[in-house]
């Protein structure tokens, strides 16, 4: 019943704000549940998104949402609220904002050696294959003692692979599928990964994949 629910809201939501360019759901109340799978197509966990403030300014707003991940157990694994901003036709998601929220909720606050700076994730209102979208980036520094942690994640090459058709479990959609690049420094530690996403106007992702750098399904 839950997952009837649940489509029903989403398809709800797009005959509602169907005259809105913008990959994400914009109405207070809605939920959009994903299913988390490993490399061999076992569940390993959900995660859910849920509208709770749009905050609308003109032709702007804000959209508050809270996520929910939990693993394949229910246990909860992350629990915060989080704001994205869609301004001048773009939408703007700000990705140190669930690292900061995790440090907060972690320690309480914020400590005072904890230093995190970045750039947006910027999806413009109106897509088309072949289209290059703007990179984004987060660093992180953080001193314990005498030892200093510097993490930076950048995610470059972001391009509108294509337009097609995706069936999911809530239905057949229409998506942008967005291809990009992820790299991930830790001290010696360096990770390169590429990804796919599907985009829905008025929902947002539906369906997204990640490979490591051979290729290889991840997620």
């Amino acid at each position: 019943m839950k997952t009837l629910f649940l489509i029903a809201t989403i398809f709800l939501t797009r005959m509602l704000i169907k005259a809105q360019e913008i990959f994400f759901p914009s109405k207070e109340g809605v939920v959009l549940e994903y299913k988390n799978y490993d490399n061999k197509n076992s569940e390993t966990g959900t995660t859910r998104y849920t509208i709770t403030k749009v905050n609308k300014m003109g032709n702007d707003m804000d959209i508050t949402y809270i996520i929910l991940k939990m693993d394949k157990d229910k246990k909860v694994q992350f629990d915060d609220e989080i704001t994205v901003h869609y301004k001048d036709k773009k939408l703007h998601f700000d990705m140190s904002s669930i690292f900061r929220q995790s440090v907060l909720r972690e320690k309480g606050e914020l400590p005072k050696n904890f230093k995190i700076s970045g750039s947006d994730v910027v999806t413009p209102s109106y897509l088309k294959v072949g289209d290059k979208l703007p990179d984004s980036h987060v660093n992180m520094a953080i001193k314990r003692g005498i030892i200093n942690i510097k993490i930076a994640i950048n995610i470059t090459d972001r391009t509108v692979e294509a337009l097609e058709d995706i069936t999911v479990p809530a239905g057949i959609f229409e998506a942008y599928k967005i291809n990009s690049k992820m790299s991930a420094k830790a001290s010696i530690i360096n990770k390169t990964s590429t990804s796919s996403e599907w985009l829905v106007k008025g929902i947002g992702m539906v369906k997204s994949e990640s490979y490591d750098k051979k290729g290889e399904l991840e997620s």
